[in-house]
């Protein structure tokens, strides 16, 4: 079971006249929570997902408890750059493959490498996506 969630809410109103102002506030308290290993939920276009930096131990702690998981219940990894899959996994396709792929709706499962953090999916290979907008 989950234990008691303590959240702080930030949305965007519908019909904002501050709108650039409220977007700037919004990711900036994000990027922060996400700095201090905090879970944020962001919208996609189904439903909302979990996100944390993937090498903050405590954080992907956390989402795995959110999650009811363990680590036989692996996580994927998004990253902003095609470029970041090199440092936490093995890649075994040629980086035109890659390009080619990325981004869009697939998700890589590759051998992870030393460098990605322990507790993330320790008994799985890993999961990556790529989004421009990470």
């Amino acid at each position: 079971m989950c234990k008691e969630l303590k959240t702080r809410v930030l949305r965007l109103s519908a019909q904002s006249s501050g709108e650039q102002q409220e977007w700037t506030e919004i990711l900036s308290a994000t990027v922060k929570a996400l700095k201090a290993g905090q879970v944020v939920a962001v919208p996609t276009d189904t439903i909302y997902g979990l996100a944390c930096v993937a090498q903050h131990s405590a954080a992907v702690r956390r989402v795995y408890d959110i999650k009811g998981r363990n680590g036989d219940n692996p996580l994927a990894i998004c990253v902003g750059d095609v470029q970041d899959i090199y440092r936490f996994c093995k890649v075994s396709v040629k980086e035109e493959l890659l390009r080619d792929l990325l981004p869009g709706p697939v998700t890589l499962v590759l051998e992870r490498s030393s460098t990605l953090n322990g507790d993330l999916n320790p008994f799985t290979k890993v999961g990556f996506s790529y989004s421009p907008y990470t």
